[in-house]
């Protein structure tokens, strides 16, 4: 809501959506674009050029080799191309951060790729398991 929604309105919305199942966290229109930005839609685009970039060439037989894995991190890309157009382009600019974000992150897993550092992949995927483990638990 913004600070013009009636509270019994948000009362109304609130209880009709738990009444369905739904858990309802109150929120600004703001946060919610930059929280969707970084549990949604970022998560979505991820799926999406992974699966790009791991059929970017066909190879015969790629198929067999795609176990759990990639089944599990392609899951999203799925979802509807149109819908999820709009969804990029009305919150184009909190999805740009967390692209940003994400670019950054993938830009010092390489430099610590490049320059065969065993001790700072391992923090980086330890803080990755410590991340979803704080968020998911």
């Amino acid at each position: 809501p913004d600070p013009t929604s009636p509270p019994p309105r948000i009362t109304a919305l609130t209880r009709f959506w738990q009444l369905v199942g739904s858990q309802v966290h109150v929120t600004t229109p703001e946060q919610h674009d930059r929280l969707l930005a970084r549990t949604s839609h970022l998560p979505h685009m991820i799926a999406s050029l992974l699966a790009t970039v791991v059929g970017r060439v066909p190879e015969d037989h790629l198929g067999p080799f795609c176990g759990t894995g990639y089944r599990d991190a392609t899951r999203l890309a799925d979802g509807s191309p149109e819908i999820w157009h709009d969804i990029l382009m009305s919150n184009r600019d909190s999805v740009r951060q967390e692209l940003t974000a994400f670019s950054s992150a993938l830009e010092d897993l390489i430099e610590r790729l490049d320059k065969q550092d065993a001790d700072g992949i391992q923090q980086v995927l330890e803080r990755g398991k410590q991340a979803r483990q704080d968020i998911l638990l």
